[in-house]
């Protein structure tokens, strides 16, 4: 086998042998890469039934991508057998790793981490891993950790005979269930990444024995030694995690990688360690009953409104730029947890009102937050360059609600104030009103009558409206999950029934109906989000939720003349909302009052000079206009003020895409995925491998967007003509259809969206309906004669139409008005155009006036 080609494979060494084959090192001559291949054991492949069981789990486990995961890249058959091409990683496995006398405890936690954050991207695709332990963790010279075989494990049962007592995974780390013959599931993952854990701190396995049998009875009826007995050093953070990881039920461990995640980066952040004391880790302690009694005890003789200062005039004159991190729910309910989101959006939404008109705070809107996954002050602090966090945690302690917040220092990771706030029976307005007092109190601004003003400022005195009210806004604020939404909505609904006369239970239901047509296309749900608006307006037409909820419809059904109205006037009340502003500036772009929109995204700028978001929609406004070269100055500008910022990455990838520049394109999309797995990104790098002629990987990342957001009409386009180039006529086809049924629903609701317009043209160009692709292709070039990208589209459509003539005007004009000629060479289906003599001339011309 050494030094064989096997199809595009050149085979260099053999790595290792196992149960399921043989493992080698090759080269992948296509891509000029390393690679290992796993070829299946005879005894695998024997049976077709289980072979394809197998490829349906490998083809799901190929989308995955993550820097913690090892990417499976292909399932291939030849003369020697089926084998699954994998991305090759130089290092050694955990087990080898852990015999080095100087591996640290920091390094240590840094692998803890990067595990528990590659199976959390894994379990988020509904992929379970089913043998996690030490063999399956890679670690490379570089630092770089990396887990192996998702979704392959299953094949470990295919060679065994189907008889009783047949377990998948490894007896050192199986948990209780599986020994006793259940189906995996993520508690079981978490049993094993307990077990990883206790020997990556510890070098030892907490149930070990000379043979399988011995081991699994030790699962089940012993507990493993305690860490800080074998390892005195063990941190008391990573103890407790273990402890609530290897409980023998699986009820009573955690049951996502998203709390175990959230505990290591919290409990790992300087302020909690330089104390020398062992960390109240009260999420896990809550499972020990003699601890957790220690823990109330210790937070009961607390006073009311009780702060700790830890330093003096913490913010020198300084812009108090703030970021509200969701707060911990020690009793651990799904209830409490929306409760709590509720809480912390109403907070953030009252606090922006005073940022609107207070010069020394910031405050950035959850929904950045929640949708970024922001869960600790650093990750703030990365991510939106904010210098101040509030963390917290919850406790419903029957008679009283109690909410402790820290006001934490976020690029020193220091605690700067505390607070503990009591509040008797289920008054949670109470709660919130007192929260955000309590907050401005810790952030040194006076309280005076306008800031008491915003606060009280569309309220109900009703109890229960506005407990109705908290919770479901906890419910809409993720409203991508559609019980959520619906649950929204009864809250809501509930909260109008105890105050009927709840302006901002209206609003939100405006709000939540509009959300659902976002998801479902329904267009009846956009009339139910205007009457609820329109009667939230006639009860209190000045309060500024409700008009930016009504200027947010506008916006989305095209609507821009009200829009600008609607802004225009919250920017009377409130001359520094930069929602205002954002909103004003997207109303006057659709509209083409260029000069107008670009002073409005100006002046949101200069009014937060140091607040991404705007340079963010500043650069995309360029983007949008053909100004590549400016749209880059504010786009940098994004990266600069946060570093980790996926999205400013990717909006960089999209500018030099345009600039025909692949190579650095490529290298932000990179950079944008490996930060945050998001659909855009996942969509930006399939249309790079697309212009690489990289079609089958470039199709993978179309698929896995789609798996993120199907909803999402130019991806399923792209996707189809991928699909036409692989020779997949019918799924072209098909997924042309399902584009031009989305977009078409979205256009029912939106009639003057001109992208839509130019794109339906397109799509019905693709399927051959030439009567709807002109009418929609000349609608759009009527609506914005200018734009350069409209323009190239529709000369694409009509030369998949056979109208050559007319393609080559339009891409005559396109150039004119500078787009990219390399768009045009590399696209295959403009191959015949570029080939024609008149557009020779066309190049020609262009390239010497260039």
């Amino acid at each position: 086998m050494i030094g064989k080609q096997i199809l595009h494979y050149q085979v260099l060494q053999k790595l290792g042998e196992g149960g399921m084959g043989k493992v080698y090192l090759a080269e992948d001559t296509r891509l000029n890469r390393k690679v290992a291949l796993k070829f299946l054991a005879s005894g695998v492949t024997s049976d077709d039934s289980q072979v394809k069981q197998f490829r349906n789990e490998a083809r799901i486990a190929a989308s995955l991508s993550h820097p913690n995961i090892a990417q499976v890249y292909a399932i291939e058959d030849c003369e020697e057998g089926s084998f699954i091409a994998m991305q090759y990683i130089d290092g050694e496995d955990l087990d080898t790793f852990l015999t080095k006398d100087e591996v640290t405890i920091k390094q240590k936690e840094e692998i803890a981490l990067k595990v528990a954050e590659g199976i959390w991207a894994a379990h988020n695709k509904d992929i379970i891993h089913r043998d996690i332990k030490a063999g399956n963790i890679m670690v490379t010279n570089e630092g770089q950790v990396k887990v192996l075989d998702f979704g392959l494990a299953q094949l470990a049962s295919v060679s065994k005979p189907a008889s009783t007592g047949v377990r998948i995974g490894t007896a050192p780390y199986m948990a209780p269930e599986l020994i006793l013959g259940r189906d995996a599931d993520i508690r079981s993952e978490v049993w094993a990444y307990g077990v990883v854990l206790y020997q990556l701190f510890t070098g030892q396995l907490p149930f070990d024995g000379a043979y399988d049998q011995a081991i699994t009875y030790s699962i089940l009826d012993e507990e493993p030694q305690a860490a800080h007995r074998v390892a005195a050093d063990i941190p008391s953070y990573i103890e407790l995690i273990i402890d609530k990881c290897l409980q023998k039920k699986p009820e009573n461990r955690y049951q996502s990688f998203q709390d175990i995640i959230s505990d290591i980066k919290e409990y790992t952040h300087a302020a909690f360690t330089k104390t020398g004391n062992p960390p109240t880790l009260v999420n896990i302690i809550t499972s020990k009953k003699i601890a957790l009694f220690s823990v109330l005890a210790l937070l009961i003789i607390i006073p009311l409104g009780f702060i700790i200062y830890q330093m003096s005039n913490p913010f020198d004159g300084k812009i108090r730029k703030l970021a509200i991190i969701p707060f911990k729910n020690v009793n651990d309910n799904n209830i409490n947890r929306v409760l709590l989101d509720g809480v912390l959006e109403t907070m953030t939404s009252k606090l922006s009102q005073i940022d609107n008109y207070k010069e020394v705070l910031w405050v950035i809107p959850s929904s950045e937050v929640i949708n970024n996954n922001v869960s600790t002050a650093q990750e703030a602090y990365k991510f939106f360059g904010v210098n101040l966090a509030v963390t917290g945690s919850f406790q419903d302690l029957d008679e009283i609600k109690r909410l402790t917040i820290n006001l934490i220092d976020a690029k020193n990771l220091r605690q700067l104030k505390s607070s503990v706030i009591d509040i008797s029976g289920d008054n949670i307005l109470n709660l919130q009103t007192e929260t955000v007092l309590k907050l401005i109190e810790m952030l040194d601004i006076q309280a005076d009558d306008q800031i008491k003003g915003t606060l009280n400022q569309g309220i109900t005195n009703d109890p229960e409206a506005s407990s109705y009210y908290i919770s479901g806004q906890g419910y809409l604020h993720r409203y991508l999950q559609e019980d959520y939404l619906n649950n929204a909505i009864m809250l809501f609904n509930k909260a109008i029934e105890e105050d009927p006369d709840y302006a901002l239970a209206y609003a939100a239901l405006g709000e939540s109906y509009w959300r659902k047509y976002e998801i479902l296309n329904v267009v009846t749900y956009v009339d139910s989000a205007r009457i609820f608006l329109n009667k939230a307006m006639e009860i209190n037409s000045e309060l500024t939720p409700v008009k930016q909820t009504i200027g947010l419809l506008d916006l989305g059904t095209g609507d821009y003349e009200k829009a600008i109205d609607v802004f225009t006037s919250i920017l009377e009340q409130e001359p520094g909302n930069e929602v205002a502003y954002g909103g004003l500036a997207e109303a006057y772009d659709n509209l083409g009052m260029y000069e107008e929109a670009e002073k409005t995204y100006k002046k949101a700028i200069d009014l937060k000079p140091g607040f991404w978001l705007s340079y963010k929609r500043l650069g995309n406004f360029y983007l949008r206009k053909g100004e590549y070269e400016k749209a880059l100055k504010p786009l940098y500008e994004v990266v600069q003020l946060t570093p980790d910022n996926h999205d400013g990455y990717s909006n960089i990838g999209v500018i030099y895409y345009y600039m025909a520049n692949w190579e650095m394109a490529k290298k932000y999309f990179t950079e944008s995925y490996e930060m945050e797995p998001t659909y855009s990104a996942a969509s930006n790098l399939g249309t790079v491998n697309y212009i690489e002629s990289n079609y089958e990987e470039a199709a993978k990342y179309y698929s896995l967007a789609l798996a993120i957001n199907p909803n999402d009409y130019q991806i399923w386009g792209n996707l189809a003509s991928l699909q036409g180039l692989l020779g997949a006529k019918e799924d072209e086809r098909a997924n042309y259809l399902k584009a031009i049924e989305v977009a078409e629903k979205q256009l029912e609701i939106n009639p003057n969206n001109i992208n839509l317009i130019s794109v339906l043209g397109s799509y019905y160009s693709d399927v051959g309906d030439s009567l709807q692709a002109v009418i929609y292709l000349e609608r759009s070039l009527k609506l914005a004669p200018e734009l350069p990208d409209l323009i190239f589209r529709a000369g694409s459509a009509y030369e998949n139409l056979g109208n050559r003539e007319r393609a080559i005007e339009l891409m005559t004009q396109a150039l004119l008005r500078d787009y990219p000629l390399e768009n045009i060479l590399i696209q295959p289906e403009l191959s015949s155009l570029v080939a024609d003599s008149r557009f020779q001339e066309v190049i020609n011309t262009y390239r010497t006036t260039d």
